[in-house]
């Protein structure tokens, strides 16, 4: 997965890049890095964020955000 697909996930997600690390349990200057393509993502953070791809809801439903008041 690119940085711009990263981007264009957090952002379809309406998710700030601190909320957005909240979630994939990583600091926000990682996800700054994966966003800017001078780190790439790997191992089960590129599961997760493939699965959130795949089903949006994913995050709310295993508790993730605990509602859309984290959303922006």
């Amino acid at each position: 997965m690119n940085a711009s697909e990263i981007k264009k996930i957090r952002e379809k997600l309406s998710l700030s890049v601190s909320v957005f690390a909240s979630v994939m349990n990583v600091s926000p200057k990682t996800v700054e890095a994966w966003e800017a393509g001078t780190n790439e993502i790997g191992g089960s953070a590129l599961r997760l964020l493939d699965m959130i791809k795949k089903n949006p809801d994913i995050i709310l439903e295993c508790g993730a955000l605990d509602d859309k008041t984290a959303l922006r």
